[in-house]
């Protein structure tokens, strides 16, 4: 009984203690994940074009890091999950503001090419 009582909180305890490690190691990933995206939203230029939102998810990767030094994984997870999307944002955000302003260029050069043609 006793051997068997002595097992079973082994058990326990060896679990719990993988349980905790893994949830560690997925919250680090996710960490991974939101700093790949906010590289990839300053790439973009987003702190030119979307500087909110960039802010917003660096700040929410700041809070995430916090949370794994506090062992608070779920909370972790999702502040990270949060910096990914608000960084995909701030990307999608500055490509389209990007090619609206390149679009605008295009359209400048095609009128001063239209007037020089109609000059005699």
């Amino acid at each position: 009984m006793r051997i068997t009582l002595c097992l079973m909180i082994a058990i326990v305890v060896g679990l719990t203690f993988f349980g905790c490690a893994n949830r560690g190691k997925i919250a680090s990933e996710n960490l991974r994940r939101a700093e790949t995206a906010i590289q990839a939203a300053q790439t973009a230029e987003a702190n030119m074009y979307a500087p909110l939102d960039l802010r917003v998810a660096e700040d929410k990767l700041d809070k995430a890091q916090a949370a794994v030094k506090n062992e608070e994984y779920e909370v972790a997870d999702r502040l990270a999950d949060q910096a990914v999307i608000t960084a995909q944002l701030a990307e999608k955000k500055s490509d389209a503001e990007r090619a609206k302003l390149a679009s605008q260029e295009t359209r400048d050069t095609i009128e001063g090419l239209q007037q020089a043609v109609k000059k005699p």
